[in-house]
C-alpha cells in the first residue's frame, strides 16, 4: 500500500540525538523522518483506533501469555517488543509532491554522494574509480589500501552539494544508477522550509513553565507550488506492506508534538528500475541511512591488507573496489511503549555509493532482487526500512 502523507500543520523530527527541553538548548530537525517515526505512527494509530489501551498493551512480557483480547492487536501491529507485524516490509518515507487531482506520487531521493557540480556552469558530473595504477606510480589517499580513489576526468572547479539540502527526482536517480550524472539538483527550499522556533520547558507535575530552560526547535513547513497553476502538494510517501491503516480514520499523529496529519492511500508511485542486463560491476546507492556493525562497511565483508571482499546474501563472492561516503549521522527515537529514549547509534548516511566488482556471475534476476532490498549486517538492525538501496551500474573511468 503506497501512502501519502500530507501535513495540516508544522512537522518537527528529532535529528536521533536524545533531547530534553531545556536540558539541551537546541534541537534540528531530521527530514524525512526515519522509518521507525512513520512505522511507531502507523502502529500507534492502529493500537488506538482498535480501542486498546497503550498501558495493556505496552506490559505484554515476551515470555507471557498474550490475553484473547489483545489477540487481534498483536496480530495487527506486533508485540511491543517488536518492530511490527512480522509481513512488514516499507520503502521510505520520502519528500514527495502530489497533484490532488492525479494519482502518481513523485518522490525525492537523497543525492548520490558521487555526484559533483562545476562551480562555473553548474552542471553534474560522477566520480568513478580510479583504473589500478602502474606499480611505479604513487597516489597520496586516506582511503584504507584496498579500496581505489574516486576520480574525475573533467578539469576545471567543482564542489559537493550539501548533501542535507540536494535531492533527486526519480529519473535523474535512474540516470545515476545507468552511470550517466543528473541533469540537475532540486534544493529542498523548493520543497520545504525549516524555521526556528523558540520554547521553554515545563514542570511535568504542574505544567507550569521551568525557570531558565529556553530551547529551539527546527520545524518543518512543506511548501505548496503554485507556480503556472499547479496546486501540488508536498509531503511524505511511503510504501508499506503488513500495516493497514485504510480501514479507519484518514488522519494520523505524526512527530514531535504528535501534530496531525492527512493519510491519503489511493496513490501510486514510480520506483527507480535496476539494470537491464547483468552486470560484473555494479553499484548499492543507500536512500535510507542504516547502521552497520562495521561502521562503514557491513559484518560480511572481510578485509585485508589488499582486499576488501565477502559473500554478498543473495548475490555471492563479491569485492568492495571504492566507497562513495559524506559524513555520518545520527539515529535514535523515542520508544512510546517503555516510556524512555531509544538513545542514538552512529549510522551511515543515505545518499552513500558502494562500487562493488562481482566474483562470479550474476544473473540479471539476482539483481533484481537485490534492487529494492535492505542491504545491511546478515543479522540487520531492528528496523525495517533501513539500508533501503538501489543497483546502479558503473566502470573505472
Amino acid at each position: 500500500m503506497v501512502l501519502f502523507i500530507e501535513a495540516v500543520d508544522n512537522w518537527f523530527f528529532g535529528d536521533g540525538r536524545p533531547f530534553e527541553a531545556g536540558e539541551e538548548h537546541v534541537a534540528e530537525s531530521l527530514f524525512p523522518p526515519l522509518p521507525r517515526t512513520v512505522i511507531g505512527a502507523l502502529r500507534g494509530k492502529l493500537l488506538r483506533a482498535m480501542g486498546t489501551d497503550i498501558g495493556e498493551y505496552s506490559g505484554l512480557k515476551r515470555d507471557g501469555q498474550v490475553p484473547d483480547a489483545l489477540n487481534d492487536v498483536v496480530y495487527a501491529i506486533g508485540a511491543p517488543w517488536e518492530t511490527g507485524p512480522s509481513d512488514l516490509s516499507i520503502r521510505g518515507p520520502f519528500i514527495a509532491r502530489w497533484e490532488p487531482d492525479g494519482e502518481l506520487v513523485e518522490p525525492f531521493f537523497p543525492l548520490p554522494a558521487d555526484v559533483l557540480r562545476d562551480k562555473d556552469d553548474g552542471s553534474c558530473h560522477l566520480l568513478r574509480p580510479l583504473r589500478p595504477l602502474a606499480s611505479n606510480v604513487d597516489v597520496e589517499t586516506s582511503l584504507p589500501a584496498p579500496l581505489h580513489p574516486l576520480w574525475l576526468t573533467n578539469t576545471g572547479a567543482f564542489e559537493r552539494p550539501e548533501r542535507a539540502s540536494s535531492l533527486l527526482t526519480g529519473a535523474d536517480l535512474q540516470s545515476v544508477l545507468g552511470g550517466h550524472p543528473p541533469g540537475q539538483i532540486v534544493e529542498n527550499q523548493h520543497l520545504y522550509s525549516v524555521k526556528p522556533r523558540a520554547g521553554i520547558a515545563l514542570k511535568a507535575d504542574q505544567k507550569i513553565t521551568r525557570d531558565g530552560h529556553l530551547y529551539e526547535i527546527g520545524v518543518v513547513t512543506p511548501r505548496v507550488d503554485t507556480d503556472a497553476g499547479s496546486h501540488a502538494v508536498v509531503g511524505l510517501v511511503i510504501d508499506v506492506a503488513g500495516l493497514d491503516p485504510s480501514g479507519y480514520r484518514n488522519v494520523i499523529q505524526l512527530g514531535g508534538e504528535s501534530r496531525w496529519a492527512v493519510l491519503r492511500n489511493a496513490v501510486t508511485v514510480k520506483w527507480p528500475e535496476p539494470p537491464e542486463h547483468p552486470l560484473c560491476r555494479f553499484s548499492i546507492y543507500l536512500a535510507s541511512p542504516v547502521v552497520l556493525s562495521h561502521g562503514w562497511y557491513p559484518e560480511w565483508l572481510e578485509c585485508s591488507s589488499d582486499v576488501l571482499s565477502g559473500d554478498m546474501p543473495g548475490i555471492g563472492k563479491v569485492r568492495l573496489i571504492s566507497v562513495a561516503l559524506s559524513g555520518g549521522v545520527s539515529v535514535g527515537g523515542y520508544n512510546v511503549a517503555k516510556g524512555r529514549s531509544r538513545g542514538s547509534s552512529s549510522a551511515v548516511p543515505a545518499g552513500t555509493v558502494y562500487f562493488f566488482e562481482a566474483l562470479e556471475k550474476i544473473t540479471r534476476e539476482k539483481l533484481g532482487e537485490l534492487h529494492g532490498s535492505l542491504f545491511g549486517d546478515e543479522s540487520p538492525s531492528d528496523t525495517p526500512g533501513m539500508g533501503l538501496s538501489f543497483v546502479g551500474s558503473w566502470d573505472y573511468v
